[in-house]
């Protein structure tokens, strides 16, 4: 091709050396051909050209293009089919490429785009065409699961002859079912990789993209409660730590925190990552998870604290459960020697209103006190009408 703004629609070109050559022009469209058999598909040394729709199987390389092209046009799943059967129109099937589709409209999601090894030398096509690809309910690649699942593919192919998944080495011919159950109580823990294959009556082959599927049937493992301390009164804003780890499987997914007071389990929350830990590729396999715990509005008295963490295959562990007493009368904390306190941080008047806020000045720096004021002694004191909230 050699004059500006030329349409190439509906062709089969095949059997050549360069099935189509587009010189140094520009606004040409090519679209809806089948370009196959040839040592290279097409060549382009010219730039602003619309190919899309066409269909590439040839043996050197599918594409050479040196200049700046547009290699799909908008995305367009009313106006169907396209060039392999299926729905959407948007970029090209190409014989060398097996994308991975996430939602299931046979449009390629990853990886994008496809530059032919680098062949198309800027940009790419972004929404590549797929003759066979996963739909649900196949686990999305590096999934993790303690149960069996279904891998389930679909294709837009009418003359094809095999369909083919092979899980891991295992072939299982899915021709008519499209589809096969692992069961995993036959596998160990582990990470597996699979793929469907398929063929058509001319001797074209298509594959899917590769997926890893994590089988992890083995809970997390508790450590330790960090705090609170079984046994020990608490009050207040309550910061509950607690240590699990997994070892391999699937990374802890979260924990999460109840309380019960006998009246049965209360969420406190859940925690997705660790205050501190270990990860590996952005997923946690140990560290200490924490929530905070609420006690204002609850009655005093014995709580029984809950964690229960959670592996990314849904295994779960709970840890040992620990009593606290909640005493949140405690807050009313009387400062026994007030004067030297006075004397370093500023006075404050001996009324009862102001004792009130002596008592609660107290708490609140209860630290620096004890830092700064050795020969100071603090105990519970709780007044019959003084609350403080803190």
């Amino acid at each position: 091709m050699s004059a500006n703004y030329v349409n190439v629609t509906g062709f089969t070109i095949r059997n050549g050396t360069i099935g189509v050559y587009v010189g140094n022009i520009q606004g040409c469209n090519i679209s809806s051909n089948k370009i196959v058999g040839n040592n290279i598909g097409i060549q382009i040394s010219g730039s602003y050209n619309l190919i899309y729709n066409n269909f590439f199987a040839n043996y050197q390389n599918n594409i050479v293009d040196s200049g700046y092209n547009y290699w799909n046009t908008t995305l367009n799943c009313l106006s169907g089919p396209n060039i392999i059967g299926g729905a959407c129109i948007g970029g090209n099937f190409w014989s060398d490429y097996q994308g991975d589709d996430y939602d299931g409209n046979g449009i390629s999601d990853d990886p994008i785009p496809y530059n032919s090894s680098g062949n198309i030398q800027n940009g790419g096509d972004y929404l590549p065409l797929l003759a066979i690809y996963f739909v649900s309910p196949t686990p999305q690649s590096g999934s993790a699961t303690n149960s069996n699942v279904t891998i389930n593919v679909t294709h837009t192919i009418s003359n094809y002859d095999t369909v083919l998944l092979n899980f891991s080495g295992t072939e299982y011919n899915i021709t008519s079912t499209l589809n096969h159950t692992i069961d995993v109580s036959k596998y160990q823990d582990g990470t597996y990789w699979y793929y469907a294959w398929m063929n058509d009556t001319d001797g074209m082959a298509y594959s899917t993209a590769t997926r890893f599927l994590i089988i992890d049937k083995t809970p997390p493992l508790f450590d330790f409660f960090e705090t609170p301390k079984p046994l020990s009164s608490v009050y207040g804003n309550v910061e509950i730590k607690v240590a699990f780890h997994e070892e391999g499987g699937s990374g802890i997914a979260n924990v999460i925190f109840y309380y019960n007071n006998g009246s049965g389990n209360v969420l406190i929350g859940s925690s997705t990552s660790p205050i501190s830990g270990q990860q590996h590729n952005g997923i946690w396999y140990s560290g200490v998870w924490n929530v905070t715990w609420d006690t204002s509005g609850l009655a005093d008295g014995p709580y029984t604290l809950i964690a229960k963490a959670y592996d990314n295959a849904k295994n779960s562990v709970e840890a040992p459960q620990i009593d606290v007493t909640l005493d949140n009368d405690r807050l009313a904390l009387f400062c026994n020697v007030c004067k030297p306190i006075c004397n370093i941080y500023g006075k404050l008047h001996a009324s009862w209103k102001s004792y009130r806020r002596l008592t609660r000045w107290c708490l609140q720096h209860y630290n620096k006190l004890q830092t700064a004021c050795k020969d100071i002694y603090l105990h519970i004191y709780i007044p019959n009408k003084i609350q403080l909230n803190i």
